[in-house]
C-alpha cells in the first residue's frame, strides 16, 4: 500500500492514507530511510491478530516495512544551521524529524543561526539520504516576534499584498460603495459585538419588533448587516486573486496576517460604530416561538451602527449597568438576547451538538513578551453575549443557504458529514468509563451524540471528553454543494457572515449581490463557472487547516515563553488528556497547557489504559484521569518544542534544572 508516513513520539510510524487514517504502523528501524511527511510504498510485514481487529479502544493495524520512499521535498522546516569539517548540517526544531540534515546554505552562514529550510526532492541515487535547502535566516535576538516569524515564513503565510491589489484596495473608499444604489437602514438600531482583542468589525445586528398585525402576535424581524465586502472586490482582479490564495485571515497575538488589506479590512468596510458603511443585509422574521416567517430579505443597504462593545461590555448592558448605548440600541440588544436564547434552544432541541470548548486569550505585556494567559468568557453574562451574536450569524448564514437552493445559485457550502462509526465507537469505550452513555450505533443520525453532551457538561471532566468527541468528529470543510452540517443539524448551512476574513464568504457575497440586482438564472450559472466554486472551495480548506494549525502552534509558544519565567511555580490544574507519554494538565491560572511527562512522574510501573483515559500505577495504585484536580510545578519550558513540562507539586526540589534541550 501507498500512503505518508507520520512519525509519532515514539521513533516509530504510522502510514497515513490520503484521507489520514492509519492504515499500517512501522517500527523506527524499518523506515528504510523515509522521513516525518514522505509519500512512502510499505509492504505488509504481519497482520494484525483477527481477535485485535475487533478491539474498541483502538484500531487493530498491521505492521509494515518501507519498499521505498516514493516523493519528499517542498515541505519548510524550522531550525538551526551548524558548521562542520563537512560542511553545514541542519538541525530540526521539530523532533519528528532526523536529528541533523545536510543543508544548503549561503556561504559564511554563522553556526547556530536560526533558518527556515527547506526539504529537497527526493535523490534516487540515495533515497534514504534526507537534505535541505535554506530558504530563510533570522536574527538569535531570543524575542517572541522572531519565533512567530520564523513560523509564518515555515508555512509560507505573507503578510505584504502586490502593489495592484495595494492600489485597488485603496481606491475601494466607503464613500465610493456607498455611492452605488441602497436601501437606506440607518435608522434601525444595530449594534457591533466583538472580542476585546478584535482587529476587524464585519457584522452588526438589530433585533426589532415586527411591524403591523405580526407584532401583535410577538413576531420579530431579525436584521443581520454583514460588511459589503464584495462589492469591494470584484471576480478576477489583482485583489480578488490575493485573497482567493490566503483563503483567510490569520489571527495571531502580535499580528494578523490577514486575507484582504488593512483598508478594506479595518476601514472602508468596518462596521465601526458611528460610521455609514456599505453592508449585505438579511431580514429574518420569527414567530414568538422562535420559527422563520416567510422567506428571508437580502438587500445591499447603508447601516450606522449605534456602537462597537465587547462582549463583556455587552454583558453588562444586559445586565443594566453599561449606559454606553442610546435607548432604542439598549432595547434592540435586550430583544436579541431573548430571540437568541429561543433560537438557542431550538437549536439543541433539534440535536445540535454544544461543543463549547474553552478558549485562551494571550495578553501582551506591550515589550513584545507575553504577560499573561487567561480563559475568554469565564462569566455566565459573558457567554450569553457571545451566544447572542452566535446564534444570530448562524441563522443569517442557513437563511441564504436557503435562498440561494431556493433559487438554484451557485454557492460554496459549509459541510460538517457524519462521523466514522470506528471512531464514535473508541470514542463511546472511554466514555462509558466517565458513566456517560454514547448512542455509538446511531452516530450517523443527527442529534444521535446530543445527550451524551448533555450529559458531560458541568462535569469535572466534561470540557475534556467533549474535546475527545470533538476530534473523533470529522472536520467540516467547504464544498460547491450542500449536504448538510451534522455538528449544527442543519439541512443546509454556509459560511456568509465574515467576508472580510474568509473567501468562502466573499464568493457567497458576489452571488448574492448578482441575485439582488437582478441576474438571471443563466447569468448565475455563468457566476458559478467563473468562480470556479469547487476549486475554491478545496483550497479555501486546505488554507483553513493551514490557519488553525499555525494559530495553534503559536498560542502553544506564547505558553511555552510565559512559562520560561515561571519554572519551580506552583499551580493548580486540571487533567485535559492522557496518553502514553504521559498526562496533559490545563492550568488554571494562567490558562496554560503543560505536560507531565512519564518519566517525570513518581517512580512506578505507569500503565496506560486508551480505553479508559487513564494512566495507572500498579506499585502505588495511583491514577490520572480526566478532569482530575493536580496540583504541578513547572520543570521546564522548550521554545523549540512549543511545550511546557510539568511536575508533581511536592517533586518540586527537582524543577529548576534544564530538562528538556530547546
Amino acid at each position: 500500500m501507498t500512503g505518508e508516513i507520520y512519525v509519532t513520539a515514539t521513533g516509530d510510524a504510522l502510514v497515513l492514507r490520503d484521507d489520514g487514517e492509519a492504515v499500517a504502523r512501522v517500527r523506527g528501524e524499518r523506515l528504510g530511510g523515509a522521513i516525518h511527511g514522505d509519500r512512502v510504498a510499505v509492504r505488509i510485514t504481519r497482520e494484525a491478530p483477527v481477535w485485535a481487529r475487533f478491539r474498541r479502544s483502538r484500531p487493530a493495524r498491521p505492521e509494515a516495512e518501507v519498499a521505498r520512499v516514493l516523493s519528499r521535498g517542498g515541505r519548510r522546516l524550522t531550525g538551526r544551521l551548524r558548521s562542520g569539517p563537512a560542511g553545514a548540517s541542519f538541525i530540526p526544531d521539530d523532533p519528528k524529524f532526523p536529528a541533523a540534515m545536510p543543508a544548503v546554505a549561503s556561504s559564511g552562514a554563522a553556526d547556530g543561526t536560526l533558518v527556515v529550510a527547506a526539504l529537497l526532492p527526493l535523490d534516487p541515487t540515495e533515497p534514504a539520504r534526507a537534505a535541505v535547502e535554506v530558504v530563510a535566516s533570522f536574527p538569535d535576538d531570543g524575542t517572541l516576534g522572531t519565533e512567530v516569524q520564523r513560523i509564518l515564513v515555515r508555512e509560507g503565510l505573507e503578510a505584504g499584498f502586490p502593489a495592484e491589489a495595494e492600489e485597488q484596495a485603496a481606491a475601494a473608499t466607503a464613500e465610493r460603495l456607498l455611492a452605488t444604489t441602497r436601501r437606506d437602514l440607518t435608522h434601525l438600531p444595530f449594534v457591533t459585538i466583538d472580542p476585546e482583542d478584535a482587529r476587524d468589525h464585519d457584522d452588526a445586528v438589530a433585533v426589532v419588533p415586527a411591524a403591523g398585525a405580526a407584532a401583535e402576535a410577538g413576531a420579530v424581524d431579525v436584521w443581520v448587516a454583514i460588511a459589503d465586502v464584495g462589492a469591494a472586490v470584484p471576480l478576477g482582479s489583482p485583489l480578488d486573486r490575493a485573497a482567493r490564495e490566503r483563503g483567510l485571515s490569520v489571527y495571531l497575538p502580535d499580528r494578523v496576517v490577514r486575507m484582504l488589506p488593512d483598508s478594506i479590512s479595518a476601514g472602508a468596510c468596518s462596521l465601526v460604530g458611528g460610521a455609514e458603511r456599505p453592508a449585505l443585509a438579511v431580514r429574518v422574521r420569527l414567530d414568538e416561538s422562535g420559527r422563520p416567517v416567510g422567506a428571508a430579505e437580502l438587500v445591499r443597504a447603508a447601516i450606522r451602527s449605534r456602537a462597537t462593545l465587547t462582549y463583556p461590555q455587552a454583558a453588562a448592558c444586559l445586565a443594566g449597568e453599561e449606559a454606553g448605548l442610546p435607548e432604542d440600541g439598549t432595547a434592540a440588544l435586550v430583544l436579541a438576547a431573548r430571540v437568541a436564547r429561543t433560537l438557542r434552544e431550538r437549536r439543541l432541541a433539534a440535536g445540535a451538538l454544544d461543543l463549547e470548548q474553552p478558549e485562551p486569550v494571550i495578553v501582551g505585556d506591550g515589550a513584545g513578551g507575553i504577560a499573561t494567559i487567561r480563559r475568554r468568557a469565564t462569566t455566565e453574562g459573558e457567554r450569553e453575549s457571545y451566544r447572542l451574536i452566535e446564534e444570530l450569524m448562524l441563522l443569517a448564514n442557513r437563511s441564504v443557504a436557503r435562498v440561494l437552493l431556493g433559487r438554484g445559485a451557485p454557492a460554496i457550502y459549509r459541510i460538517h458529514e457524519p462521523p466514522d462509526a470506528g471512531e464514535v465507537r473508541r470514542f463511546a469505550q472511554v466514555a462509558r468509563h466517565y458513566g456517560v452513555a454514547v448512542r455509538f450505533a446511531e452516530a450517523a443520525r443527527a442529534g444521535a451524540l446530543a445527550p451524551a453532551l448533555a450529559a458531560m457538561r458541568g462535569r469535572p471532566f466534561g470540557e475534556a471528553l467533549a474535546g475527545m468527541l470533538l476530534r473523533a468528529l470529522a472536520q467540516a470543510r467547504y464544498a460547491p454543494e450542500n449536504r448538510g452540517h451534522y455538528g449544527l443539524a442543519f439541512r443546509e448551512y454556509l459560511h456568509f457572515t465574515s467576508p472580510i476574513r474568509r473567501y468562502p464568504d466573499l464568493v457567497v457575497h458576489r452571488v448574492v449581490g448578482a441575485l439582488i440586482d437582478g441576474a438571471t438564472p443563466d447569468e448565475l450559472a455563468a457566476l458559478g463557472e467563473r468562480e470556479a466554486t469547487a476549486e475554491a472551495a478545496a483550497i479555501a480548506s486546505a488554507r483553513e487547516r493551514r490557519g488553525m494549525l499555525v494559530e495553534r502552534e503559536v498560542a502553544d509558544l506564547c505558553g511555552a515563553w510565559l512559562m520560561c519565567g515561571r519554572v519551580g511555580d506552583t499551580f493548580e490544574g486540571t487533567v485535559s488528556g492522557v496518553s502514553a507519554q504521559g498526562v496533559y494538565v490545563r492550568l488554571c491560572d494562567p490558562f496554560v497547557e503543560g505536560m507531565l511527562a512519564r518519566e517525570d512522574l513518581p517512580e512506578d510501573e505507569w500503565r496506560f489504559h486508551a480505553e479508559e483515559a487513564r494512566l495507572w500505577g500498579a506499585s502505588s495504585g495511583r491514577s490520572f484521569r480526566l478532569g482530575d484536580p493536580v496540583r504541578v510545578s513547572v520543570l521546564d519550558a522548550s521554545i523549540a518544542r512549543r511545550r511546557t513540562y510539568l511536575v508533581l507539586a511536592r517533586e518540586h526540589p527537582r524543577c529548576g534544572r534544564t530538562a528538556r534541550p530547546g
